[in-house]
């Protein structure tokens, strides 16, 4: 055997022997045809990077890239924080990704129902119970691995346990990923509205992994793709352009996406002003929501619902007659609805009412006046209100 086969022979065998373990890698990049210095820069734009939390603690810490979730145990000792005493997720996370996490970290799983029907205090009771069988005190830290639901139920239990225990949360779905990860805003669903029950309560850190979005279904990514959507029209324009409809999102644009919620509640932790902003599109949204019966995704009722207020925006002289089609069209091109056909109008505006943004009794919209450009604490009178449901529900 020649002295170059031999060796070749040998560097096979040893990618054989070394093959289970590259492919473990989270992070992985060809390297046919680059030279070193753009493979490089290829590594740099998806490895994990760490944005600190900000001073006044209004905001988590975010550890956002491809394979963030093996970085954990290394984000924690950055942002002091001890090993998690529980991770809590859900009966369709927990099979993909509770397993493995739970074994790389050494730490208990608590499974509760997955989905927004149970989404009540009745799973706040159950987790309260495996909090206290698992030795949970003031100190502890408990992770949430899930989507947005499951975020808002372990967010609440972390919340009211004990007066308030930290938590960290690990979104598992894009809608998590670029705003229910990211506010604080944590609760429970009553009978008779959504988030009815809830608490501003901050992750001390979120760990936001691109990775576990692979096993995301297309309607979960397009309903994603909706709350991104929306940041763009508030602050963004070139991203709300620039979004495209095929997964995986780029990098650059989960990172904008999630910037423009970040730079918000920074500035408006509890909703007193400017926060309001990232309410639209949820006003007439929610009472899209509930009057399926919390059938249709979050994400599909948000999009119907932005369009619907844009022509509300329209009527309230507000917004260019152009708006609603630009923002029609781009709903359309990321595979959204932009209508619910057959939804009774007053359905959806009697579930309105009980909306928890309401102020003196009346509905305070924000409303999208041009791209990048929202105004908030907008009242409008019941006759308009009634045509803007009646346009997407005809």
């Amino acid at each position: 055997m020649q002295p170059a086969a031999a060796g070749a022979e040998q560097l096979e065998q040893l990618l054989a022997q070394r093959q289970q373990l590259y492919d473990s890698f989270a992070l992985q990049q060809p390297t046919d045809g680059l030279a070193p210095q753009a493979l490089a820069q290829r590594i740099l734009a998806e490895a994990p990077a760490w944005q600190p939390q900000p001073a006044s603690g209004s905001s988590p810490a975010l550890l956002l890239g491809s394979g963030a979730l093996q970085y954990l145990p290394r984000a924690l000792q950055r942002a002091g924080l001890p090993l998690p005493a529980l991770i809590v997720t859900d009966t369709n996370v927990a099979p993909l990704w509770g397993a493995a996490l739970s074994a790389q970290l050494g730490v208990p799983v608590c499974t509760v129902p997955a989905g927004e029907a149970h989404k009540t205090l009745a799973t706040m009771h159950l987790l309260y119970d495996a909090f206290l069988d698992h030795g949970l005190e003031r100190s502890s830290v408990v992770l949430a691995l899930g989507g947005g639901v499951l975020g808002d139920m372990a967010g609440f239990a972390a919340a009211t346990f004990m007066r308030g225990v930290r938590w960290i949360n690990a979104p598992t779905t894009l809608l998590a990923m670029v705003d229910a990860s990211l506010g604080g805003k944590v609760g429970v669903d009553m009978p008779q509205g959504k988030n009815l029950v809830g608490a501003f309560h901050p992750p001390a850190l979120v760990v936001s992994d691109p990775c576990v979005l692979a096993t995301l279904p297309p309607a979960q990514h397009a309903a994603g793709l909706a709350e991104a959507l929306k940041h763009g029209l508030i602050a963004d324009a070139e991203l709300f352009a620039e979004l495209p409809a095929a997964a995986p999102l780029p990098r650059a644009l989960l990172q904008r996406a999630i910037q423009v919620k970040l730079d918000i509640v920074a500035r408006d932790p509890l909703e007193h002003g400017e926060r309001a902003k990232l309410n639209v599109g949820h006003t007439i949204g929610h009472g899209i929501e509930a009057a399926c019966g919390y059938t249709l995704p979050h994400g599909f009722a948000i999009g119907i619902g932005l369009l619907a207020e844009a022509q509300l925006a329209v009527r309230l002289q507000l917004a260019d007659q152009a708006l609603p089609a630009t923002i029609r069209a781009r709903l359309l091109q990321l595979g959204l609805p932009v209508a619910q056909p057959g939804l009774p109008a007053q359905q959806v505006r009697a579930a309105m009412q009980r909306d928890k943004k309401k102020q003196a009794g009346q509905l305070a919209f924000a409303l999208p006046r041009a791209l990048g450009l929202v105004e908030y604490g907008v009242h409008a009178n019941d006759a308009d209100i009634m045509a803007a449901i009646e346009s997407v529900c005809a």
